[in-house]
């Protein structure tokens, strides 16, 4: 028998609803399972999903896709200053693109830092020369 889960999603039949709340991640060199209130589970592997806020609503005038937050190659967003990477600009969900793309907006932003920074001592030796 199917059901749904608390947001009426079917589930499928191979899928079972554990109930309780996590309490804690077991595990000594890397992850084993999960401790619930009164029980404790073992996995393979563990991703934490939860809702939060919109990314637009934390930055306002930030475009947003329904896939998520808009980005060009290097991670930039319309906002100049502001970058982004992995899961917040939409699918594929998965380790590598996140590690890929935030290397990249790190070097972005740190690009960017610099070039605010010359453009300042810039603008202040021409300032000291009149």
């Amino acid at each position: 028998m199917k059901e749904e889960d608390v947001r009426g999603i079917t589930l499928d039949e191979k899928i079972q609803r554990i109930e309780g709340k996590p309490v804690g991640i077991t595990g000594d060199m890397w992850a084993t399972g999960v401790a619930l209130e009164g029980q404790e589970l073992t996995a393979d592997g563990i991703f934490i999903i939860r809702e939060s806020v919109l990314p637009d609503q934390l930055v306002p005038g930030l475009d947003v896709s329904n896939k998520g937050i808009v980005i060009d190659r290097s991670g930039a967003t319309n906002i100049p200053g502001v970058f982004a990477a992995g899961d917040c600009t939409g699918a594929p969900y998965q380790l590598s693109k996140v590690t890929g793309e935030g290397q990249v907006a790190a070097l972005s932003a740190v690009k960017y830092l610099d070039e605010l920074r010359n453009k300042a001592k810039e603008t202040a030796k021409e300032l000291a020369t009149v």
